[in-house]
């Protein structure tokens, strides 16, 4: 019993002493509130029970959004520390077939491959068909592609700065660079760049290239956070010849769905799955269904709501898993394809570098790339691929 509760109870205690001296009474009135109590509690852990079956946790309610043609509710978000081993992801058997789900999502990793990028941050990292993965940086040249058998080597390389990249069917690499209004084409079998698709008055940020052979744009009017009726934010999806297919910058109610869309990919099921930086320290996870209509947002770790979440970079795997980046928190987090949170990785702990770029290649192995942490005296970023 409480403070409170024992300052109530002896309250009422003497008010009815007060009306009776009878031992008799006060026993009962002693009984009659344990009894009430006990009514109570079970009430309330029905209750609780009842509640936990239907929507999970009460402290990871889902987020709510209601469309005109159906209400779409975000999953209960399960947090897995690594810390606790005893607590285990919900993850059927059958599902874990990928190097991924089997060893990252389990917390381990058989083989980190290190690699030194010689350029301050890892801000682009993008996979193609042959197992090879590209990365750059906004601000500095060069441009690498990098494979890795026993260990991280440089295949090519090209100076160009770039925001974001992503590899055509063709092997041709489209990409975005900070403060132009147009998408680039590097060609491979020359090294020219050319204009593949202008976007004035806007800027293209996030680029991606689906399954399909189209291609996803996340554009804005200005990469800052002060959204009105005026200012656009938007993801575009056009055609392999650049031509528009799609438009998505509103959800069912005429609110905008982004504040500032910087990165966009595809699942496998076709969601278009777009990091949405909210303010200097906050960010979320919008994930759409192919056709634009909302499903669900993903704010963070649950079970650590007072860590900033500055989601920086995203890609999903074969199996629908969602790997976010977020550099702030040293961490990693793997959502499956319905949003629920099924990994938290404490990059630190495994001896990784601010994350702040990731992807995953045809083999399964997760590549990220980092940022020079605070506090070091190397001037380079690493890249890591964890098999």
């Amino acid at each position: 019993m409480n403070p409170q509760e024992k300052t109530k109870f002896a309250s009422f205690f003497k008010k009815s002493t007060d009306k009776t001296s009878s031992i008799w009474n006060r026993k009962k009135i002693l009984q009659k509130i344990t009894n009430a109590r006990k009514l109570q509690k079970n009430k309330v852990s029905n209750s609780e029970t009842q509640k936990q079956t239907r929507e999970g946790p009460s402290r990871f309610r889902a987020v709510v959004h209601v469309t005109k043609a159906a209400v779409y509710r975000a999953p209960k978000l399960l947090s897995i520390n690594l810390d606790t081993p005893r607590v285990k992801p919900e993850i059927k058997t059958t599902e874990m077939t990928t190097k991924l789900k089997t060893n990252i999502l389990q917390g381990v990793v058989d083989k980190k491959h290190e690699y030194d990028a010689d350029i301050p941050s890892v801000n682009a990292i993008c996979c193609d068909e042959k197992n090879s993965v590209w990365i750059g940086c906004w601000n500095r040249s060069p441009v690498r592609s990098l494979t890795c058998h026993d260990k991280i080597q440089t295949k090519e390389q090209y100076d160009m700065p770039v925001s974001d990249m992503t590899v055509l069917p063709s092997g041709d690499i489209l990409f975005t660079k900070f403060g132009d209004c147009a998408i680039k084409k590097l060609s491979r079998k020359d090294g020219t760049i050319s204009t593949f698709r202008g976007c004035m008055p806007l800027f293209p940020e996030g680029i991606h290239v689906t399954r399909s052979g189209d291609i996803l744009v996340t554009v804005v009017d200005a990469s800052n956070f002060l959204v009105t009726k005026t200012t656009t934010r938007k993801v575009i999806k056009m055609n392999d010849s650049g031509k528009l297919i799609k438009e998505i910058e509103y959800g069912s109610h005429g609110l905008k769905l982004f504040i500032l869309p910087y990165r966009v990919t595809e699942n496998v099921n076709g969601d278009i799955c777009v990091v949405n930086r909210t303010g200097v320290y906050l960010g979320q996870i919008v994930v759409l269904d192919k056709e634009g209509s909302l499903k669900f947002t993903y704010d963070g770790n649950p079970s650590q709501p007072c860590n900033d979440f500055i989601p920086m970079s995203i890609a999903c795997d074969n199996n629908g898993c969602i790997i976010v980046a977020d550099p702030s928190d040293f961490a990693i987090h793997i959502l499956d394809k319905t949003g629920i949170l099924i990994q938290y990785l404490n990059s630190f702990k495994i001896g990784i570098s601010p994350p702040l770029s990731v992807c995953v290649d045809q083999k399964g192995c997760l590549w990220v790339g980092c940022m020079i942490e605070e506090g070091k005296q190397s001037n380079t970023s690493k890249v890591y691929a964890l098999c």
